[in-house]
């Protein structure tokens, strides 16, 4: 993709995001399946401890103290997975480095979000200009981490070797034994996103002259098909592709994958890597 076209779809995003910050984030308050599944997988429970929860009762101050568990969460949005981790975790202390380039997400997450043993930096960077410009692993100001995540991105990132080159840097801030998961959106599977995107997308990017690649698309939001956001479908090839550039740009290994989410429970592909130790 050239680089104009992925300026543009970038900046429709980050003014999609600008207006509708708050109905979409309130509609993104309950955790996905696929973060329970997630969280079930070996490997993961390796690097919680098990994960147990707090006794009932017991106090985050009575909890017996452990070595923190790094997490970095590339695309955090109203910070839906760190309460989610933070529940999970058992007494582990959490530092969560959180990046996103809307402010107005993070602020809009409920007060009760973070429990008291986590420590939240928030950085806020639109990371998608950062890997158009080619800086993004230099971007990100995090030590090398247990954990990195990205959910509900991956498909805003226009251009293939974009997507590549995100996936790489995630990965190389990971630290050695380290874990990270991405989820992969497939709406173009769902009938009903399928039929609003094939609507949208061809007389949006023809008024505006959007040299779009394949299985990019427009989608509005509710109502609105004034402002949209430009998503990416992930097809069976450019899975398998993105675990080969996992395996050579940065040396992890696909770890597992599975399918999660949606009415039908598979709109959503994860991918989880694991870092040699």
């Amino acid at each position: 993709m050239d680089r104009e076209t992925a300026r543009a779809l970038n900046g429709l995003n980050a003014v999609f995001y600008r207006t509708h910050a708050a109905s979409f984030s309130a509609t993104r308050r309950a955790a996905w399946h696929g973060w329970e599944r997630l969280l079930a997988l070996p490997e993961m429970q390796t690097l919680l401890g098990g994960g147990a929860p707090l006794p009932t009762g017991a106090a985050d101050a009575d909890a017996p103290r452990a070595e923190p568990l790094v997490v970095l969460d590339v695309a955090c949005g109203n910070l839906r997975f760190e309460k989610f981790l933070a529940g999970h975790a058992g007494a582990r202390p959490l530092h969560i480095y959180a990046v996103d380039n809307c402010p107005d997400l993070a602020e809009g997450a409920p007060d009760d979000a973070l429990s008291p043993r986590c420590r939240l930096c928030f950085l806020n960077l639109d990371v998608v200009d950062a890997l158009i410009e080619g800086s993004a692993a230099s971007d990100l100001e995090a030590p090398q981490a247990h954990l990195a995540v990205s959910f509900g991105f991956m498909h805003h990132i226009p251009g293939a070797q974009v997507r590549e080159d995100f996936l790489a840097a995630l990965l190389s801030c990971l630290r050695p034994g380290g874990v990270a998961a991405v989820s992969l959106w497939r709406f173009m599977d769902d009938s009903r996103l399928a039929a609003k995107a094939r609507a949208i997308t061809a007389p949006f990017a023809d008024a505006r002259n959007l040299a779009l690649e394949k299985n990019d698309y427009l989608l509005g939001w509710q109502d609105d098909t004034d402002i949209v956001r430009y998503c990416h479908h992930f097809c069976e090839e450019e899975i398998a592709r993105l675990a080969d550039v996992a395996a050579t740009r940065a040396g992890a290994q696909l770890a597992n994958r599975f399918e999660a989410d949606g009415k039908s429970g598979r709109l959503n592909t994860y991918l989880v890597f694991k870092r040699p130790a």
